[in-house]
């Protein structure tokens, strides 16, 4: 049996990526019910999409039953193909929120659900014609990563360890994992995101954990698989299917069937290893419904005894014929949920396994008080498997005939539980589909793992054939060094062309920098070992600085409280929005001291902010000449706080001169102090329309050869330990105080992702005119001269710093804006620019229109001086929505404050 299954698996047709086809090759006959019995060839169709399937999911099994069969190189070429679909090698059309970075310090995509034959795919594109369904689904991207950890094992490869720990650490990133007292994560994500929390994702999650060795990861996910026991009242000795979709998150419990899975991969996962209620689950899923006569309602929700379709979904354990394939003999197995009709295949191989294994760990079953014979169910099951193999040389997803029309007449108009329906159109999920008579991959590799499982009755089990279990051997140390250099990554496609966040969590762990510090960017932490659950929750979206969400302090705060919230606040919340206007008074009126410092040095400089006639140092300034608006805009998404260019909404604005990671500092000669800076210079130049002068924006931007860093970093792929010399020619000079040895990590720290303070920076007021290199805990000054850098808090990262300069002490602090503040009124910015982060707050994008219908040009915010409007509650909610839910570095700040004024007044 096991060569039919291999036979099967070898001749599998392929599509451009070389993924097996899901269903097929051809039909095994729908029946002679006229057009309701014709299965179209050589696979089955949607009526909106053409073309065959080939799933993720289906693929996966077929790779780990290859790989417990020692064909690894047949196991190989799938993971393979799985490596191309998730690592991009171009970021071009891949949405932001839908890049990872895992500990391997390679920019990951998940998988979608099926791919096509249509077109190849490629990664992070969830909607060409190489992509059948785009839907990011947790569980199926939790079976590759298990094929991958139980070939790594088998192959002794860091390398595809590498992959399954990178995708762990994708799956529980950020908002993925759920907080509230289920825990778990959600069931899907971007680019089409869907709020529930299923179960069968969360046991495949759990066994992920496990097989890798992350305990606390599956601590987490085992706390929403065990509270979903018994929740589905109509089903209280069973796991239900999951949760609710109204919102992230939801904790809601939606009526519904419960499938057979959430019972026998949890038996095989060991995701809720509780005694009991795993007896009363299997004890339920073995029940053979008993319909009575029908009452016409197909609902399958009353819980009244004499209902027949409360009767029909109490149990899951069917028996089948084969009205085309006429044998004289029966088949048994479990349905796919309770609310489903007939045999479905690949669950049933499963369920025989979970029945041994149940057998071996648990012991005797009982229902009721009445003995259940384990063994007389496995028995049908694998006979009845062992006889389609037989049969047609493959296992179908179904023995009943009837095609997808037959399966909408008959199973979603009549009453499902008719009984007396010859070709009901395959077999019914309960859940929206149907599986129909073709061979299918999931069901034949599922019946090949069972195989190997336990052959025949008394056989030894062979525990290594579980795929929810830790193989027998332990599966090695992943392979990647991130930006630490070294590993073995040579199973992976050519580095991505955005790694800046993983090489700046590996730094940091090489720094002693062990933690994220807000959310924001998809980011895990980068050790050889994946992320505890503990460390993901902050380490999705971890970005490279410290807050970039724009603070409610200034005078674009929002007024009006955001849908959904109250005007009012509760008594508990009360003191705390009083702490909270002090404290962004406070912070008002230090950015007003700062202005007025500033204006005392531009009037000491003469420049009355016109910056002209300053000689910037070659090599870290750039202009852009734009001769009109597009559209309107200047076709940009910039950060709101830094003005750095992190995408283009025009993709005309590339063609100006633009790069990402550009920080503008200046427009017509004026200083850009800010986003009102802006604005009202567009505002200016907009309103010439078509007739406009050019505009000429200087932006900071470290030219490398020719190249941003944006560009060698994402683009080109350079490697972020790769030296001057290594990018630029002999003739080309790096600028002071950088030099030929000098690493890409020091010169484009922000785009390697390195800590927030490492790099090159430069007066706020003059900038380029002089540059300095902090690195190595000291400040190296384009003189040539260096100082020492001594960190002065606890923070991680630091926030703020000190050094000594000509006998004086200076004391500097790290801002949310990408800005370093002196004690003296200095203020340094970066000069390779900052990049917005995953997940944060959205770009700031101006246009002419928008600009007029908020009265930005020549408006109330014009001057550093105007008055700030009175703070209201309506602002503290809008804030805390942004900051406080995210528990990013903007909320710690205010937390830390709050705590030293409280310890200021106790010591009064």
């Amino acid at each position: 049996c096991l060569n039919i299954v291999d036979d099967y698996l070898s001749t599998q047709p392929r599509q451009a990526n070389l993924l097996l086809r899901t269903y097929g090759p051809g039909s095994l006959g729908g029946g002679d019910c006229g057009e309701l019995c014709e299965l179209p060839e050589p696979c089955p169709t949607d009526p909106i999409l053409p073309g065959c399937r080939y799933d993720t999911y289906d693929n996966a099994v077929a790779a780990i039953y290859l790989t417990k069969r020692g064909k690894l190189d047949s196991a190989r070429s799938i993971l393979d193909s799985f490596t191309k679909l998730l690592y991009p090698t171009s970021l071009d059309g891949v949405p932001r929120r839908a890049r990872h970075v895992g500990p391997s310090g390679r920019t990951l995509t998940l998988l979608a659900a099926a791919y096509s034959d249509l077109h190849g795919a490629e990664a992070g594109q969830y909607d060409s014609h190489g992509v059948y369904d785009g839907a990011v689904d947790t569980g199926n991207n939790a079976w590759a990563a298990l094929a991958f950890a139980h070939y790594a094992a088998a192959a002794d490869s860091p390398c595809h360890a590498s992959v399954a720990r990178d995708m762990l650490s994708a799956l529980i990133a950020g908002e993925s994992a759920c907080k509230d007292a289920l825990g778990g994560v959600i069931g899907r994500r971007e680019p089409y995101p869907r709020n529930y929390r299923s179960t069968e994702h969360n046991i495949d999650v759990s066994a992920l954990a496990r097989v890798l060795g992350e305990d606390e990861t599956w601590r987490k996910v085992h706390k929403f698989v065990h509270s979903m026991y018994g929740r589905n009242k109509a089903y209280n000795r069973s796991y239900s299917m999951g949760t609710g979709d109204e919102e992230t998150c939801d904790d809601s419990q939606p009526e519904g069937p419960v499938p057979a899975d959430c019972t026998y991969w949890n038996l095989l996962a060991d995701a809720d290893p509780d005694a009991r209620r795993m007896a009363e689950a299997l004890a339920f899923a073995l029940r053979t419904p008993q319909p009575k006569a029908s009452s016409g309602s197909s609902s399958g929700k009353k819980d009244d005894e004499d209902d027949p379709n409360f009767q029909a979904a109490q149990g899951m354990w069917s028996t089948d014929q084969d009205l085309i394939h006429h044998t004289g003999h029966s088949f048994h197995g479990t349905r796919f949920t309770t609310w489903g009709n007939g045999i479905q295949w690949e669950v049933t191989a499963s369920a025989a396994m979970a029945m041994l294994h149940f057998a071996k760990k648990y012991g005797k079953l009982q229902d009721g008080g009445a003995m259940v014979n384990i063994s007389h169910f496995v028995d049908q099951a694998r006979d009845s498997l062992r006889l389609l193999l037989g049969m047609y040389k493959g296992v179908p997803g179904s023995v009943l005939g009837g095609n997808r029309e037959a399966w909408v007449k008959w199973t979603m108009v009549q009453d499902k539980w008719r009984r007396d329906v010859a070709f009901p159109g395959g077999t019914d999920t309960g859940v929206a589909w149907s599986y129909l008579r073709y061979n299918h991959v999931a069901s034949t590799a599922w019946t090949g793992l069972l195989l190997l499982y336990q052959a025949k009755e008394g056989d030894a089990l062979y525990e290594d054939a579980n795929p929810l279990a830790p193989p027998a051997r332990p599966v090695p140390k992943s392979g990647g060094g991130g930006g630490r250099g070294g590993g073995d990554l040579t199973c992976l496609p050519g580095h991505a062309k955005s790694q800046r966040h993983a090489q700046h969590k590996a730094k940091k762990e090489g720094e002693g920098d062990a933690e994220p510090q807000h959310k924001g960017e998809e980011t895990s932490k980068p050790t050889t070992e994946a992320p505890t659950a503990e460390a993901e929750e902050e380490a999705e979206a971890t970005p490279r600085k410290p807050s970039t969400a724009p603070r409610s302090t200034t005078t674009e705060a929002p007024r009006s409280a955001p849908k959904g919230t109250t005007s009012t606040a509760e008594p508990s919340e009360e003191a705390e929005f009083q702490l909270w206007r002090d404290w962004v008074q406070q912070q008002q009126q230090q950015q007003q001291k700062d202005k007025q410092k500033q204006q005392k040095q531009k009037e000491g400089h003469g420049d009355d902010g016109d910056i002209r006639g300053q000689e910037a140092a070659p090599g870290v300034v750039a202009e852009v000449k734009v001769d009109r608006l597009i559209g309107g805009s200047l076709g940009l998404d910039l950060h709101a706080e830094t003005l750095t260019v992190v995408g283009f909404n025009k993709p005309e604005a590339k063609k100006v001169g633009w790069r990402i990671g550009d920080r503008l500092f200046s427009a017509g000669g004026k200083r850009l102090e800010g986003k009102d800076d802006l604005f009202r210079a567009l505002g200016k130049f907009g309103s010439k329309e078509q007739e406009a002068s050019p505009m000429t924006f200087k932006v900071l931007r470290l030219d490398l050869c020719g190249h941003s860093c944006w560009a060698a970093v994402h683009e080109l792929g350079k490697a972020c330990s790769s030296s001057w010399a290594g990018q630029c020619p002999s003739s080309w000079e790096p600028p002071k105080p950088f030099d030929r040895k000098s690493a890409l990590s020091d010169l484009c720290p922000a785009e390697c992702g390195q800590a927030s303070i490492k790099g090159a920076w430069t007066h706020a007021l003059q900038p380029g005119v002089e540059v300095v290199l902090i690195t190595g805990g000291e400040i190296h000054w384009q003189s040539g001269h260096k100082t020492d850098l001594k960190v002065e808090d606890d923070a991680e990262p630091p926030r703020k710093f000190s050094t000594r300069f000509r006998g004086e002490v200076f004391h500097g602090e790290l801002l949310s804006n990408e800005t370093l503040r002196w004690s003296d009124g200095d203020l340094w910015l970066r000069v390779a620019g900052a990049q917005a982060p995953e997940g944060g707050p959205p770009p700031l994008a101006w246009s002419r229109d928008a600009d007029r219908g908020e009265g930005r040009e020549g408006g109330s915010s014009e001057g550093a001086g105007s008055e700030q409007a009175p703070l209201q509650r309506a602002d503290w909610h809008a804030w805390r929505r942004r900051h406080a839910e995210q528990h990013d570095a903007e909320y710690r700040e205010f937390l830390a404050w709050r705590r030293r004024r409280a310890a200021e007044q106790q010591r009064r």
